[in-house]
């Protein structure tokens, strides 16, 4: 079978086609943009991201907020977050912590010993770079002086698989404190690696001008 062509391929080739075969106006382009995100949607099939987009405050406390990044259970304890994955904490400054009995769990490096904002689009998985454990203030420093809808790339473990997100988050300067979650995917698929800022189909907005 021929190797699958690129989503932005798959929508154009849609486009020209029909361009061609019919003039059916606005009513015909959004059939048209149907087909193409259905026909997205099965080029994907092997792609899963499970996304939430609650925002989560973090308090400015030395125990901040923990994260089951899988279920999306969060609280202010380990225990109200069982099996959690993510602690980003601080008082004063902005800490990024893990469970320490996953230690594989940690962040994509921004190449330069920091834990990076990335681009969208950025893939985060096994080919990246991570800086495992908790951080500390040499790899907080970008995160420190205040990013407004940065997002860092994650690794960690749930039941003994492996997998990898992408967090959409915020601090501010000149600490990193206050912090909030905004949102966050996870690629389902053990082992498999996410683009940042990818979300399921049905996350997805098209409008018809």
């Amino acid at each position: 079978m021929p190797s699958n062509p690129s989503t932005a391929g798959i929508i154009m080739n849609h486009i020209k086609l029909n361009a061609f075969s019919c003039h059916a106006g606005k009513a015909g382009l959004a059939a048209l943009v149907v087909a193409a995100s259905i026909t997205v949607a099965s080029t994907q099939a092997m792609a899963a991201p499970t996304c939430f987009t609650t925002p989560i405050a973090v308090p400015v406390t030395t125990s901040g907020i923990y994260l089951n990044l899988f279920t999306g259970v969060s609280g202010a304890t380990p225990a109200s977050a069982t099996g959690w994955d993510f602690n980003p904490w601080g008082s004063t400054t902005a800490n990024f912590w893990v469970a320490a009995t996953t230690p594989l769990t940690g962040f994509v490096d921004s190449g330069s010993g920091t834990i990076g904002n990335l681009t969208n689009g950025t893939p985060v998985g096994p080919a990246s770079t991570f800086l495992t454990g908790n951080s500390s203030a040499a790899t907080m420093a970008l995160w420190r002086a205040g990013i407004a809808n940065g997002n860092l790339g994650m690794r960690f473990v749930e039941a003994g698989s492996t997998y990898y997100a992408w967090i959409n988050m915020t601090s501010v300067a000149p600490a990193g404190v206050p912090m909030t979650i905004n949102s966050w995917c996870f690629e389902s698929t053990p082992d498999t690696a996410i683009n940042v800022g990818s979300t399921p189909v049905s996350l997805q907005k098209f409008t018809i001008d």
